[in-house]
C-alpha cells in the first residue's frame, strides 16, 4: 500500500506540471445554515451539457475540484441530491485566472422526487420512487461470473455466501423476476447463482412490490424484489459447463439458460463430493423459501435427536452430492402464463464427533461421553406450478400447485462412556402437496374483491430402530423399534374487500381455517392413536393511514374464536378448549428524508399450542434420550415492541442501523430434564412463568475512497429470561447473554491485488439464580487474498482462523485454503484447493449454567481438484 501511494503521488506531481488546471471550491449548505452532504455537484459544459466532472462535498459541506482545460470554457455547476431541490450557476473560465469560489445554498425537498440519475465515474444507479436500478457492468470485474458475485458489489445489497439469499436495505428479498416474468417463484437462490452475469444488463430493485399487480395503490406493502433485465444481445441459448476431478474427488455443473418471446426456462445440474452444498435443499435455505410448506408439517419428533443432526460447522461436511433444477415459464396466450419448477436431489453425507460432558446437578455430578459417527442419505424431489390468468384488466386468477417428497435414511454408531456400541438406524418417508388459489376483482379504481382457497396436506412417516447390547425401557416397556405416523390437514378459506379512501386504505378479512392432524405411534404394545383438530374463524381489520409520502401509519387488529381438541382413542374426550382473543399490531414507519427513516412497531399476539406438545406418550430420540410432554392447550401469548432507524446513501455507499425489540411470552413451554449416565428425560410442560428477550443490533458501512475501502460493522446483543428445571428441582430462573461483534474490510483497489477480511468475536454469559456465571469467548478470522496476476488470470489464498472458548491460539486453529483461475473467450480453467493444511479435527468448548461441553468435530480431508469451465 506505500509503494502503491508512494507511485500515484509522483504520477500526479508530474501530470500537473504538464497540465494546465484551475481550481473551484466552495461549500454546499441548507438555507438553516447546516452543511449539505447528500448531494453531489456536476460539472457540465454549458452548451453540450456534456459531463467533465463531479465531486461529493465532505461532511462540513466543502468540496475542491481541479479541471484541467486547454481552452477557455463556459461551464454549468450544477448541485443535485435526493433531499435537495437541484440548483445551477453559470461560470466562464478565463485563462489568466486559477481560482474560483461557488457557494450554495440548497432548498430541501420533502417530498420525494420522481427519478434522480447518478452521472460521472459512477453513472450505475439510477433512483426512481420505488426502484434502484443498477448498471451490472459497473460493478462486474473479470472474476465475476455468477449474478450472484456482482450482487454482492452493489450498494444495499447483502448475499449470504452459504445460503445463496438476498437482502436489501436489510429487507429480505421475496424472489428474482427475469424481464419482469416470475421464473423462479420462492426458490430463487438457485437462479443467482447460476445465471451468467454476462447477459444481464441491469439489475431494478423493487419497492413496494404486490404479487397482484391489482392491489398496487390500494395497500402499501414490505415486500421487495429483483428484476434482471437482459442484454438485447443476449443468445437465445446461452449457458456454461464445468466438470474438475482430483485424487478421489471431483465436480461437475452445468447451468443452461432459454430466452425468447414466449418462453423462458434455467436448467440446472450439479454433482460433487468436494464438501460443496449451494443448492436449495440446505437446510437454511430450504427454510427460507418454503417457510409456508414448513408450517404446515405434520409431527415429526424423530429428527430432533443426534442420529438426524447435521454438522456442527461446514468444515466437518463430507459429501456425495446430486442436484438437478428446471425452472420453465410458458406464455401461450397474452392473458395466459404457465411457470414450473422442478427440483431432484440426493447426497450421501457424514459427520463424525466426539464429545464429553460434565453436569453438574445439585450437590452431584454426572459425566457422559460419546464417539459419534452419522450417515445420512437424503433424497428431495418438489414440483411447483403456477398459473396465472387476466381474463381483463381488471380481474385475475391465479392456481398454485406444489408437491414434495423426501426420502431419508440415516445410520449412526454411538460409543458411549467407553463401554456400549448402539447401532441407530432412522428411516423416513414424507409427501407433502398443496394447493393455493385465489381470485381479484378490482371493483373500481380504489376498491378490490379477493378469494381465496388453501389446502395443505402432509403425511410423514418415521421408523426408529436401535441396536443396543441390551433393552432400552421407558416406564417399563422395550422401546428399541418405533414407528410415527402422521397426516396432517390445513384448509383455509378467505374473503377480502380493499378500499382506499383518500389517503387511508382499510381491509376487512374474513378467514374460516381448519387444521386436523391424526397421530399413530408404536413404540409398544398398544398403539397410541392421538386426533388434533384446531378450528379457526378470525376477522381481520387492517388500516393504513398515508398523509404524506413520509409517513405511513397502519394498524391490524384480529378477532379470533378457536375451537380446539386433542384426544385418543382410549380418551375420545381428553382435552377440549374453546378461547375468543384479540390480536393486534400498530406500525409507524416515518421517513425523514431519502435515505433516512425510522420505524415503530408494537403488537399483541396469542396462539394455539403447536401439535408436537400435545404427544403424551415418551419417544426415544437416539440412544441417550426419551421425550415426553404434558399435553395443554392454553394460548400462548406473546408481547413484542421494536424500533429502528435506518440510513442507506447508495450513492455514496454509505449505511447505518439500529434496531431494538422488547418480547415477553406467557404461557411458555418448560423443559424438566432428568439426567443420568445412560438416559435423559425431557418432559415438557405448560407454565404461567414469562419469558423475557431482548434484542439489540447495529450495523453500519462505508465506502472510503482515499484508501479505496468498504468497512462494514456489526454488532449485536441478546439477553434472555427463561427457566430450567433439571433433576426434580423447581423451575430456576436463568440469563443468558449472548454478544456478537464483526468486523469487515474489504479493498477496492485498481491494481493487482485485493483482498477481503472478517473479523468477529462472540462472548457468552450463561447464569442460573444462585449460581456463578458461566462466560464463554470465541473468535473467528477469515482473510482472502486476491492476486489479479493478469486481465485473464487471478488466483485466490484463504486463511480462516477459529478459537473457540478457552482454547489456547495456535497454528492448529488456522485452515488454509487456495483456488487458481484463468479463463479465455470461452474456457475457464481452474484449480480449487481445500484445508490444505489437512486438520484432521476441530475441538469446541460450551459451557451452560449447569454443564460443560467438549465436541471434537471430524473434518473433510484435503482436497485438490483442477478443471475447467466451457461457456456457450
Amino acid at each position: 500500500m506505500f509503494f502503491r501511494l508512494i507511485s500515484l503521488g509522483i504520477f500526479f506531481f508530474f501530470t500537473q506540471l504538464t497540465t494546465y488546471s484551475q481550481r473551484i471550491t466552495g461549500t454546499v449548505t441548507t438555507q438553516s445554515g447546516k452543511p449539505a452532504t447528500s448531494c453531489y455537484i456536476l460539472v457540465e459544459k454549458y452548451t453540450t451539457q456534456e459531463v467533465v466532472d463531479y465531486v461529493v462535498p465532505n461532511l462540513q459541506g466543502k468540496y475542491d475540484l481541479l479541471l484541467k482545460a486547454k481552452d477557455t470554457l463556459t461551464l454549468l455547476i450544477r448541485v443535485q441530491g435526493l433531499a435537495y431541490y437541484p440548483q445551477a450557476k453559470k461560470l466562464h473560465l478565463v485563462p489568466s485566472k486559477e481560482f474560483y469560489t461557488l457557494d450554495f445554498v440548497v432548498e430541501e425537498n420533502p417530498q420525494l422526487m420522481k427519478e434522480v440519475v447518478v452521472l460521472g465515474e459512477r453513472q450505475n444507479i439510477a433512483v426512481t420512487e420505488d426502484t434502484v436500478t443498477y448498471t451490472v457492468d459497473k460493478f462486474k470485474s473479470s472474476e465475476d461470473r455468477k449474478l450472484a458475485d456482482v450482487l454482492k458489489k452493489m450498494p444495499g445489497m447483502e448475499v449470504n455466501d452459504q445460503t445463496g439469499l438476498i437482502k436489501y436495505k436489510g429487507k429480505s428479498i421475496e424472489t428474482i423476476l427475469l424481464d419482469g416474468d416470475d421464473l423462479f417463484g420462492k426458490s430463487y437462490s438457485v437462479g443467482t447463482r447460476s445465471i451468467s452475469a454476462d447477459i444481464v444488463d441491469q439489475v431494478e430493485a423493487i419497492e413496494d412490490y404486490q404479487e397482484n399487480t391489482l392491489k398496487k395503490g390500494l395497500q402499501k406493502s414490505e415486500k421487495v424484489v429483483l428484476n434482471l433485465k437482459l442484454k438485447r444481445n443476449v443468445a437465445k441459448v446461452s449457458g456454461d459447463a464445468s466438470a474438475g476431478a482430483g485424487v478421489g474427488n471431483y465436480l461437475a455443473n452445468v447451468n443452461s439458460i432459454l430466452l425468447s418471446e414466449k418462453v423462458k426456462a434455467l436448467g440446472v445440474a450439479h454433482a460433487n463430493n468436494i464438501s460443496l452444498n449451494q443448492t436449495p435443499y440446505l437446510k437454511e435455505t430450504y427454510r427460507s423459501e418454503n417457510s409456508l410448506e414448513m408450517e404446515n408439517y405434520g409431527v415429526d419428533l424423530l429428527r430432533e435427536g443426534s442420529v438426524a443432526q447435521a454438522p456442527a460447522m461446514a468444515r466437518s461436511y463430507a459429501n456425495r452430492l446430486k442436484f438437478g433444477a428446471l425452472s420453465l415459464l410458458y406464455k401461450p396466450h397474452k392473458k395466459v402464463t404457465l411457470t414450473n419448477q422442478f427440483s431432484l436431489f440426493s447426497d450421501v453425507s457424514t459427520f463424525e464427533y466426539d464429545s464429553r460432558s460434565s453436569f453438574l446437578l445439585g450437590e452431584n455430578s454426572v459425566e457422559i461421553s460419546n464417539q459419534t459417527s452419522n450417515r445420512a442419505l437424503p433424497t428431495y424431489a418438489a414440483l411447483t406450478s403456477k398459473l396465472s390468468y387476466k381474463p381483463s384488466v381488471s380481474s385475475s386468477l391465479e392456481i398454485n400447485n406444489r408437491y414434495a417428497y423426501q426420502a431419508d435414511t440415516y445410520y449412526q454408531n454411538n460409543l458411549q462412556n467407553n463401554a456400549q456400541l448402539f447401532n441407530t438406524a432412522l428411516t423416513g418417508r414424507k409427501r407433502y402437496y398443496h394447493q393455493h388459489i385465489s381470485y381479484s376483482n378490482k371493483l373500481s379504481p380504489t376498491q378490490l374483491l379477493e378469494f381465496t382457497a388453501y389446502n395443505a396436506l402432509d403425511q410423514t412417516n418415521r421408523t426408529f430402530l436401535l441396536d443396543s447390547p441390551q433393552p432400552i425401557l421407558v416406564e417399563g416397556k422395550e422401546v428399541n423399534l418405533q414407528n410415527l405416523t402422521s397426516e396432517r390437514s390445513n384448509r383455509t378459506l378467505e374473503a377480502a374487500y380493499l378500499v382506499k379512501i383518500n389517503k387511508v386504505d382499510t381491509q376487512l378479512k374474513l378467514t374460516q381455517a381448519l387444521d386436523q392432524e391424526n397421530i399413530v405411534m408404536a413404540a409398544a404394545s398398544p398403539l397410541h392413536k392421538f386426533q388434533l383438530r384446531n378450528s379457526i374463524t378470525a376477522l381481520h381489520t387492517r388500516v393504513g393511514f398515508n398523509p404524506k409520502p413520509t409517513v405511513i401509519l397502519s394498524g391490524l387488529i384480529t378477532l379470533s374464536y378457536a375451537k380446539r381438541a386433542a384426544a385418543t382413542a382410549q380418551e375420545p374426550d381428553r382435552l377440549q378448549q374453546n378461547d375468543f382473543y384479540i390480536n393486534s399490531e400498530v406500525k409507524l414507519r416515518y421517513k425523514i428524508n431519502e435515505s433516512n427513516s425510522i420505524t415503530l412497531k408494537a403488537g399483541k399476539e396469542s396462539k394455539p399450542v403447536e401439535n408436537r406438545y400435545l404427544i403424551a406418550t415418551p419417544l426415544l430420540l437416539d440412544s441417550r434420550t426419551v421425550l415426553n410432554n404434558i399435553p395443554s392447550l392454553d394460548l400462548e401469548d406473546t408481547w413484542i415492541s421494536s424500533a429502528s432507524y435506518s440510513h442507506f446513501n447508495l450513492f455514496e455507499q454509505r449505511n447505518f442501523t439500529l434496531f431494538a425489540s422488547y418480547q415477553e411470552t406467557r404461557n411458555t413451554w418448560l423443559a424438566q430434564q432428568t439426567i443420568t449416565e445412560g438416559l435423559s428425560l425431557i418432559t415438557y410442560f405448560q407454565t404461567p412463568l414469562t419469558r423475557k428477550d431482548l434484542n439489540l443490533s447495529a450495523s453500519a458501512g462505508y465506502l472510503i475512497d482515499a484508501i479505496s475501502h468498504k468497512v462494514n460493522l456489526m454488532a449485536n446483543t441478546n439477553i434472555n429470561q427463561f427457566y430450567n428445571a433439571l433433576n426434580g428441582t423447581s423451575a430456576q430462573r436463568t440469563w443468558l447473554q449472548v454478544h456478537t461483534s464483526t468486523v469487515e474490510l474489504n479493498s477496492a483497489f485498481s491494481g493487482k491485488f485485493n483482498y477481503k477480511s472478517s473479523w468477529g468475536i462472540t462472548h457468552i454469559i450463561g447464569e442460573q439464580e444462585n449460581t456463578t456465571p458461566i462466560t464463554t469467548t470465541n473468535l473467528t478470522g477469515r482473510l482472502e487474498s486476491i492476486l489479479k496476476l493478469s486481465s485473464k488470470t487471478y488466483c485466490k489464498v484463504g486463511k480462516e482462523l477459529l478459537l473457540p472458548g478457552n482454547a489456547t491460539l495456535d497454528i492448529n486453529q488456522v485452515f488454509l485454503d487456495f483456488s487458481f483461475h484463468h479463463f479465455t473467450k470461452k474456457i475457464e480453467y481452474f484449480v480449487l484447493a481445500k484445508n490444505l493444511l489437512n486438520r484432521p479435527a476441530f475441538t469446541q468448548v460450551y459451557s451452560t449454567e449447569f454443564s460443560t461441553s467438549v465436541f471434537s468435530n471430524s473434518l473433510f480431508r484435503r482436497y485438490v481438484v483442477g478443471g475447467l469451465n466451457y461457456t456457450f
